[in-house]
């Protein structure tokens, strides 16, 4: 059973799922310069941090969604325990706060630029 989930804040991200992509996506080397590759473009063309959270959320939940539909088991496929997992622990992917996951991903570009 999965405990209750609350609304109010989760480890400093607005709520849990919102926590829970960005830990996903932090822990994973491949997912984040994934997320980066995504997120660099839009930096680059000073778009609002919530457009850019919403973009890498939009073609992560893609992936992970797509990931699940063609591989119903683990038979070898790179990425599928990453899809599942991560679609697993966000749950509900409306509640992930875009504005959130922007800010955080322009700052890892824009240090990254340093």
């Amino acid at each position: 059973m999965m405990p209750e989930r609350s609304h109010e804040e989760h480890n400093g991200h607005t709520n849990f799922e919102t926590w829970a992509f960005m830990t996903h996506i932090t822990q994973t080397k491949r997912l984040l310069d994934d997320a980066l590759a995504i997120a660099r473009p839009l930096v680059a063309q000073d778009y609002h941090p919530a457009v850019v959270g919403d973009e890498v959320i939009r073609r992560f939940e893609e992936w992970a969604t797509t990931t699940l539909e063609v591989y119903t088991s683990d038979n070898g496929h790179n990425g599928f325990d990453d899809a599942r997992m991560m679609a697993q622990d966000v749950g509900s992917w409306w509640r992930i706060d875009d504005a959130s996951i922007g800010r955080h991903l322009v700052q890892f570009v824009e240090e990254a630029r340093v």
